[in-house]
C-alpha cells in the first residue's frame, strides 16, 4: 500500500504547479468576516495560497467503544486543484502492525486496511465513501490550509457572530458548520454528511465533528495542533480518534 500511496503522491507532485498567487487582505472580502478573521489569525495573509500540502500526525484510534485504543502515525498529501487526498497510516493492533490507505482521486474514494500489510481487514469504496472523504477533505482545508477558504466552490451562510455554514462543491457536495472563538480561532467543525463505517461494508449517516483543543505554530502559521474526531451516535458521542499535528508543509517541493 505504501507503494500505491507513493505513486499517487508522485503523480500529484509532477502535475501540480507551485503557486505564485499570494493571499491578500482584499481576497477576504468575499467571505464572512469571522472566516476572514480566522485566516488572519493563522497568519496566512501575505503568504502563497496552497496548491498542495503535506502533513504528519500521530495519536490513537479505535473502531468502537469496546475496542482498545491503538497508537498510530500517519502522513498525508492533499492537492487542492483536483481535490485529491492520500492518507497513509500505521497502527499497532494487538502488537501487530496494521497499515491503512485512504485515497480520494478522480472524485472517488477508497479505504484499504491490511494487517502486516498483507491480510485485508477492510477494502471499501462507493458513494458513501466519496461523500465522507469529501467532508474530510473540506475539514483539512478548514483546519490545516485556511488560505484555501476563498475557493469559489465554497458557499457561505452566516448564522451568527461566531458560527457559519459552508457548502462545499467538491467531489461530492457537502455542508459543514464552523464554530469560532471570539479571538478568531476555529474551535469546532461539524457536518451531517459523513458516514460511519460499520463492520467492513455497511454505513450509517451520523453527525461528525472535530473539536480543537490546542493550537501550535508551524513554519510561521498558527494552526490546530490537537483535535479529536467524534461521531454523534444515538446512544452518545463516540470519540474514535485523538490526534496531534506533528508537522505540516504547504506547497512542498518534489
Amino acid at each position: 500500500m505504501k507503494k500505491q500511496y507513493n505513486k499517487s503522491v508522485l503523480e500529484g507532485l509532477n502535475r501540480i504547479q507551485r503557486p505564485n498567487e499570494i493571499l491578500k487582505e482584499s481576497d477576504l472580502k468575499q467571505i464572512p468576516p469571522v472566516v476572514a478573521k480566522y485566516i488572519n489569525f493563522t497568519g496566512a495573509v501575505g503568504r502563497p495560497v496552497a496548491s498542495h500540502f503535506f502533513m504528519k500526525t500521530s495519536g490513537k484510534i479505535r473502531g468502537n467503544t469496546d475496542e482498545p485504543w491503538m497508537k498510530f502515525i500517519s502522513e498525508q498529501y492533499n492537492f487542492t486543484d483536483l481535490y485529491e487526498r492520500f492518507f497513509f497510516i500505521k497502527a499497532i493492533k494487538s502488537g501487530i502492525p496494521a497499515y491503512g490507505l485512504h485515497s480520494l482521486k478522480n472524485g472517488k474514494a477508497t479505504m484499504k486496511i491490511k494487517l502486516l500489510g498483507l491480510f485485508s481487514l477492510i477494502d471499501t469504496e462507493g458513494t458513501e465513501m466519496d461523500q465522507s472523504e469529501t467532508v474530510t477533505f473540506f475539514n483539512d482545508m478548514c483546519m490545516l490550509a485556511p488560505c484555501t477558504l476563498t475557493d469559489p466552490n465554497i458557499e457561505w451562510d452566516i448564522i451568527d457572530d461566531y458560527n457559519v455554514m459552508a457548502r462545499f462543491k467538491g467531489p461530492s457536495t457537502i455542508s459543514a458548520k464552523l464554530t469560532f472563538h471570539k479571538d478568531g480561532r476555529l474551535i469546532d467543525f461539524r457536518s451531517e454528511d459523513r458516514y460511519e463505517l460499520i463492520g467492513r461494508k455497511s454505513y450509517r449517516l451520523l453527525p461528525w465533528r472535530t473539536p480543537v483543543s490546542e493550537y501550535g505554530t508551524f513554519h510561521g502559521l498558527t494552526l490546530p495542533k490537537r483535535a479529536e474526531a467524534i461521531y454523534e451516535r444515538p446512544d452518545g458521542d463516540f470519540t474514535y480518534i485523538t490526534l496531534s499535528l506533528d508537522d505540516i508543509i504547504l506547497n512542498p517541493l518534489l
